[in-house]
């Protein structure tokens, strides 16, 4: 969940590099951002710009997700292969409709 509206929408391709890593886009014009997919670098300037984590996750979705890289890395590792990528979209969450979301499902 973000906190910050001007940054809804993003999606990310993840590697763990830097080398390579950003997409050209303007932090400043939220729309140049928009249906593109950004990288690593991309990803740490718009976090050390909203000064606090970009993904919020609690201790179950984190523990999920480590679970299937894990998965991933053994089947890569059984193949040989090297190319990992994290593939990570960000909607913008208000907190309402969370609670309202959360309301409808129960």
């Amino acid at each position: 969940m973000l906190r910050n509206g001007k940054n809804a929408d993003k999606e990310f391709d993840l590697k763990g590099s830097l080398k390579g890593r950003r997409t050209k886009c303007n932090l400043e014009e939220p729309e140049s951002m928009l249906k593109k997919t950004l990288k690593d670098l991309n990803f740490l300037e718009i976090q050390a710009d909203i000064k606090e984590n970009v993904i919020h996750l609690d201790e179950f979705e984190k523990n999920d997700i480590i679970k299937q890289m894990k998965s991933d890395c053994a089947l890569l590792r059984k193949f040989a292969l090297m190319d990992y990528s994290l593939y990570i979209k960000i909607e913008n969450i208000d907190e309402q409709s969370l609670l309202n979301e959360s309301n409808y499902s129960t």
